[in-house]
């Protein structure tokens, strides 16, 4: 872990690790969810948990990079808000980087959540 990142687990279902970076931003550094568990809402739940941390200080956007061939990750950020982005390679065969402002991030959330709530 580097210094100033958080990482955040769940026994049986995954983690995420961030931390804050240039210019009031935050960065998704990596995001696990156990094979099981995948599309139950558990890799969302992390991402919110992120969201929620920082609350008392929000960062200006939320961003992190994919490689450019994880088409489930494209899918996943893209479905909570995040704008993709592809750019040079940083590794081999590019990347992607997804972004957003942590305010439209929110509203996204708050929605996202109360589908959920009126769903069950």
């Amino acid at each position: 872990m580097a210094e100033g990142e958080w990482i955040h687990k769940r026994h049986g279902i995954g983690q995420i690790a961030w931390r804050l970076g240039i210019g009031g931003s935050a960065e998704i550094t990596n995001l696990d969810v156990d094979p099981g568990k995948r599309r139950q809402g558990h890799g969302r739940m992390l991402v919110f948990h992120v969201l929620k941390h920082c609350r008392g200080n929000p960062p200006h956007a939320v961003y992190g990079f994919t490689s450019a061939d994880n088409d489930i990750a494209h899918r996943f950020y893209g479905a909570l808000g995040f704008l993709l982005f592809p750019v040079r390679p940083l590794c081999p065969g590019g990347a992607v980087l997804f972004c957003q402002e942590y305010a439209k991030l929110m509203l996204q959330m708050e929605r996202i959540e109360r589908g959920l709530a009126g769903s069950g």
